[in-house]
């Protein structure tokens, strides 16, 4: 397995890119965690996914076409590091910290993804949660090294698909039976597990119309987009405009047929599921869907049977994907610039990447898995937190890097560090007295960390690099290069 290939694949064609895109940052969503939240706080939530596909639209606008010309001129661009390091001219030193400090991130986000996919998978009756977390582990490590990337390229297609017309089918069924206003009325009712006497809007929170700030809360949350490293990682790998183009139309028609799919799947399972509690669990509420799917007639059982195999495919995609991510990282930014990059020998080269591969793929999947087995917390928030922090640390600094010619190393430093800190600052900080107890500028506020840490992040990028800006002849041609088309 050559490194460039394991870590961007090869011949990404307009589906695989395309569908790709949308199983990173929509198919979760949409499979489970919308309908989730929906069934929880009702039509409210419909203002977060907005966000997200207004912003993946504008990701594929703004930062594919500029990444993937640095990953055309640059042979040893394939990972966010090493792109950061041609853009920025970053030292060996420079990307090794820019490595680690993403490394440490990721790795922890994948350790508590693991934990709640064994969860998840455990509540579906299919065995103890850490036999399940270590088989799919042992799945992906496989899949890793023996098909690289281009795995999740492939299988994204069958998922999306499959997800899609799942959704639909499910939708259009419980539509006939129960009718489009039941519906409806079952998506922006409020708080259905406990009173269903506040009837509400899409544009109401509770009992009263949502405050402007709080609609640009939840529009905020689509921020993720510009940091997310899957989606980061496919613009690199892609291999002309056309394509992005052609992926772009395609993210935005699949997107669109995901969410509305899902939006219904909620406000159906709050038919389905009322007035069960789901103990707040996504698991939990997962495996009450099916479990009302199939003791359904032949048809919700059909139906059953082919929900299950989304989220079972979602989750070895998404499994695949990181250990991939985590794995590409380590080999070519940290362990290649000592034993690959200086050998002349593109058979030995090869096989040094191999079994370099082999090894960090092996090592990372143990780790993470012994990791995830012992953790017995709720660790929803803490994932989202996680995510929160890689794209304030990445997103900004990318987005700038790729626009703003007199971007320097020191201004990305900047933006990476306020990033993650104001993130951990604003969530977990409690020092603002509300009257009863110290609690978070996030509790505090209502205002999630994600806006102001990107914008802060921002800030700290642009008036860093005016300040330290030098320039290097070499960085700025290639600048101007790609910005010109000129590949």
């Amino acid at each position: 397995m050559e490194l460039r290939r394991f870590c961007i694949g090869r011949r990404i064609g307009v589906l695989r890119m395309g569908n790709a895109a949308v199983a990173y940052v929509a198919a979760a969503i949409g499979l489970a965690v919308m309908p989730y939240h929906i069934y929880i706080a009702g039509a409210e939530v419909a203002w977060i996914y907005a966000g997200l596909f207004v912003m993946l639209q504008v990701a594929f606008s703004w930062m594919s076409f500029r990444m993937m010309r640095y990953a055309r001129k640059n042979s040893c661009v394939y990972t966010v590091p090493s792109y950061f390091k041609a853009r920025l001219g970053l030292g060996e030193f420079g990307r090794t910290i820019v490595a680690l400090m993403l490394l440490a991130a990721v790795l922890t986000l994948y350790t508590f993804i693991l934990s709640v996919m064994g969860g998840m998978l455990r509540d579906f009756g299919i065995g103890k949660s850490y036999i399940c977390i270590i088989v799919l582990v042992t799945i992906a490590f496989f899949v890793s090294i023996f098909i690289g990337i281009r795995a999740s390229f492939i299988s994204s297609i069958p998922l999306v698909i499959l997800t899609i017309l799942t959704l639909m089918c499910i939708v259009a069924l419980a539509t006939i039976r129960m009718g489009l206003g039941e519906i409806v009325r079952n998506t922006i009712w409020s708080d259905i597990q406990g009173s269903v006497s506040d009837y509400i809007n899409v544009m109401k929170k509770g009992t009263r119309f949502l405050y402007a700030e709080e609609m640009v809360n939840y529009l905020s949350y689509g921020l993720m987009v510009f940091g997310f490293l899957p989606l980061l990682n496919t613009f690199l790998a892609a291999p002309t405009a056309k394509i992005i183009k052609k992926s772009r139309r395609l993210t935005a028609l699949l997107s669109v047929l995901l969410f509305v799919a899902s939006a219904f799947l909620g406000g159906i399972s709050r038919a389905l599921l009322y007035p069960r509690d789901t103990e707040k669990s996504l698991s939990g509420y997962i495996g009450a869907m099916f479990e009302n799917l199939i003791n359904g007639d032949i048809l919700y059982r059909f139906l059953a049977v082919f929900y299950l195999l989304s989220v079972f495919m979602l989750i070895v995609l998404i499994s695949c994907t990181f250990l991939n991510i985590i794995t590409g990282i380590v080999v070519n930014d940290l362990l290649a610039p000592i034993y690959i990059e200086k050998l002349k020998d593109n058979e030995e080269r090869h096989k040094r990447e191999n079994l370099l591969i082999m090894m960090v793929a092996f090592v990372l999947a143990a780790v993470s898995a012994f990791a995830a087995c012992g953790i017995n917390i709720d660790v929803m928030r803490l994932m989202i937190v996680i995510v929160m922090m890689i794209s304030t640390a990445v997103g900004p600094a990318a987005f700038i890097s790729l626009y703003m010619k007199k971007t320097s190393k020191q201004g990305f430093a900047a933006g990476f560090i306020t990033g993650s800190a104001v993130v951990l600052f604003w969530e977990y900080c409690p020092f603002v007295d509300n009257g009863i107890k110290a609690v978070s500028l996030s509790d505090f506020t209502g205002v999630n960390a994600m806006l102001p840490g990107a914008v802060l992040s921002a800030i700290a990028v642009i008036v860093i690099s005016l300040v330290t800006w030098k320039a290097d002849e070499k960085l700025d041609v290639m600048f101007e290069e790609v910005k010109n088309r000129i590949v």
